[in-house]
């Protein structure tokens, strides 16, 4: 597209128009775009991204984030519930103010809403016949105009059952190193 744009004359002379190819998207969202930004200094005024759909020209404006949420236990035998903590009572919580939190949240009129969505659900224990001693899931968040990566976490850390059970909200590390060995 681009050089179809500069074949035809479309690009004016006091404009710039590049084209990347970037890696490690489905496993890391904006992680190249943090590397192109930070390290080669390039900050585009807007970007095209040629996602697949059906050929429509669409707005995706907002950021995404991956956000853990986990919470402890105490594990004892199954057949004694009583005498343990099960953290995934406390997940269960936990979830249900997520998915209220979700629907509060900030509306842009011209970008639309940021949404946030349990996306994986994790537990641990000794066995299967034992009450789980951890929770945890996974969080999808896309941010819109307005919001911070750290208003974000704040949101999930102020939810009356994340306080109450102490559970740790963060963000996942991503250290996997891409196609050239580089870690980022």
């Amino acid at each position: 597209g681009a050089k179809i744009m500069k074949d035809l004359g479309l690009i004016p002379a006091e404009y710039t128009v590049l084209v990347t190819g970037t890696v490690q998207e489905e496993d890391c969202d904006g992680l190249c775009w943090q590397y192109i930004y930070q390290e080669d200094k390039i900050k585009p005024e807007f970007v095209v991204i040629t996602e697949p759909t059906d050929g429509n020209i669409y707005r995706g404006q907002r950021g995404r984030m991956e956000i853990r949420v986990e919470v402890r236990g105490v594990s004892c035998h199954g057949s004694a519930p009583e005498r343990g903590d099960n953290a995934i009572y406390k997940m269960a919580d936990i979830i249900l103010e997520l998915r209220d939190l979700n629907e509060r949240l900030h509306y842009d009129p011209f970008l639309g809403k940021g949404t946030l969505a349990v996306s994986e659900l994790f537990s641990g224990s000794p066995s299967r016949c034992a009450v789980a001693d951890m929770a945890a899931v996974s969080i999808d968040r896309r941010l819109t105009d307005g919001e911070t990566w750290q208003g974000a976490l704040e949101e999930i850390r102020a939810l009356p059952s994340v306080k109450k059970y102490n559970a740790e909200v963060t963000m996942y590390p991503y250290d996997r190193p891409s196609w050239t060995g580089l870690v980022y």
